[in-house]
């Protein structure tokens, strides 16, 4: 029995799933076509309510600090059919085209520290108010034809890249982050990919 546990606590171990990471295990391909694109795209899809997205913060950022400069990091926020989901995709594409992104870690430190619960548009507003935004501006920008276009990329996204939760990880439309021991391990299966890509990518311009 202690050598079962034993052997059990060795596949489970960090040093165990350190391994090159497996396709349909640790990734899927998705296949899409992600030609004329200048840099590789890793995109996170998030939510403001999930606590899972903001348990992923950290490990976004420590992953940002080392980033490629060949990547580039794209967020799309999640557009399931729920009138607050659709309300928190809006106003992360209208604080963007303001020009406010430092509001994305204060909304989500808002809702899952301080436990405020922004899901209608009016405790939105109370809340974005007392941070200083021109509430006429975001709502104008809400409902803007670059925004609603935004919406559209991110439900068409959602769609072929078969999200069916958050956080997600696309690797340049080609591979979806699955399974990982932590959430910093997604960010290395990531990695891998990208290396991947970048390698297929050289080969083909030679």
């Amino acid at each position: 029995m202690k050598k079962i546990l034993i052997a059990f606590l060795l596949l489970i171990s960090p040093v165990a799933m350190a391994a090159q990471p497996v396709e349909g295990v640790n990734y899927s391909v998705i296949g899409m076509d992600s030609s004329g694109k200048e840099k590789i795209q890793v995109i996170e899809l998030f939510w403001y309510a999930c606590p899972h997205c903001y348990a992923f913060e950290p490990a976004v950022k420590e992953w940002l600090k080392t980033k490629a400069d060949d990547v580039e990091f794209v967020r799309y926020p999640a557009t399931f059919n729920r009138p607050n989901v659709q309300m928190h995709a809006k106003t992360f594409f209208a604080l963007e085209q303001m020009g406010k992104p430092e509001l994305h870690d204060v909304i989500m430190s808002a809702m899952h520290d301080r436990k405020q619960r922004l899901n209608t548009q009016e405790t939105m507003d109370q809340f974005l108010a007392s941070h200083g935004v021109d509430l006429n501006a975001y709502h104008d920008m809400m409902d803007s034809f670059v925004v609603n276009l935004k919406m559209q990329e991110a439900v068409k996204y959602a769609k072929q890249y078969q999200i069916t939760g958050v956080p997600a990880l696309i690797v340049d439309g080609q591979y979806k982050v699955e399974q990982a021991y932590s959430w910093a391990q997604k960010f290395t299966i990531a990695d891998y990919l990208v290396s991947k890509i970048r390698a297929e990518r050289a080969a083909m311009a030679k």
